[in-house]
């Protein structure tokens, strides 16, 4: 069985991470209210990130008050979370010796 050179499966896998890179990079400049470059406050009335956030304002201020400690806990708990497989991914990376250059 014949295997693929190394250096195809680092330049897709480079490719698929400049794409995903590209696709949030797209993302945040479509939410950010009043665009990149623009210096001082903006008063953000309307768009996607306007109405998203109306909508889980609404949602949070009609729950019931008990359920705002655990909703706290619940945030730490996804930036723990978070974090811990940023530093699970890197020790992968490191482990197989994976550079991209």
């Amino acid at each position: 069985m014949e295997r693929e050179p190394r250096m195809k499966v680092r330049a897709g896998r480079l490719l698929g991470t400049l794409a995903v890179l590209g696709v949030g990079a797209g993302v945040v400049t479509w939410l950010s209210p009043g665009g990149l470059g623009e210096a001082g406050a903006v008063e953000v009335t309307g768009g996607a990130s306007a109405s998203a956030y109306r909508s889980v304002a609404g949602a949070v201020a009609d729950a019931p008050s008990w359920l705002g400690p655990p909703l706290e806990v619940a945030t730490e708990g996804t930036l723990v979370i978070l974090g811990l497989l940023l530093v699970w991914m890197w020790w992968t990376a490191i482990r197989r010796a994976v550079y991209l250059i």
